[in-house]
């Protein structure tokens, strides 16, 4: 994403790519070499593909396209699986909490921040980041919400929080 096309990372320097998060000197270097090594291939494939950030279909329409989520706490689904989902949905899944971030789920109580991330998440919104904490309840309802189209009636909460569990198979 942050070099928007193969093109411009296949220039890349080892020295450039190493300046980047969690990217070191070694594997810096195999990547520069294995781009470069491989470079006949990636020149067929991206005469048949279109390899850009955010060109993927699934990410640019996705019912939570433009959305990060982070998981927190004790839950009572699979984390992975929710995880699996909001991404299939086009969400992000960092595995931090920074100001970028849009929501954080949180198992167990909302009430006294627990977990590193939730009290991450706390400082952050206090100073103004825009970061929704959900329950898991919330969570569920914001996932049927999204994958139903538009938002269910107060009244048909429990139902769809019972249908969401059904649906989302997270449990």
């Amino acid at each position: 994403e942050r070099f928007s096309s193969l093109e411009k990372v296949r220039a890349l320097s080892p020295d450039e790519l190493s300046q980047l998060k969690g990217f070191g000197d070694v594997i810096a270097q195999s990547i520069v070499l294995g781009l470069r090594d491989n470079a006949g291939l990636l020149d067929e494939l991206t005469a048949l593909v279109d390899i850009r950030a955010g060109s993927s279909a699934a990410t640019a329409s996705g019912a939570l396209s433009g959305t990060s989520f982070v998981f927190t706490g004790s839950l009572s689904f699979d984390r992975k699986k929710a995880e699996a989902r909001v991404k299939e949905l086009g969400a992000a899944v960092p595995s931090s909490v920074t100001k970028a971030l849009t929501h954080l789920v949180v198992g167990g109580s909302l009430l006294v921040p627990v977990s590193s991330k939730h009290k991450a998440a706390e400082k952050l919104k206090a100073e103004g980041a825009n970061i929704h904490i959900l329950d898991e309840a919330a969570f569920l309802a914001l996932l049927a919400a999204r994958e139903a189209g538009p938002a269910p009636s107060i009244e048909a909460g429990a139902d769809v929080l019972t249908e969401a569990r059904s649906q989302l198979k997270l449990f």
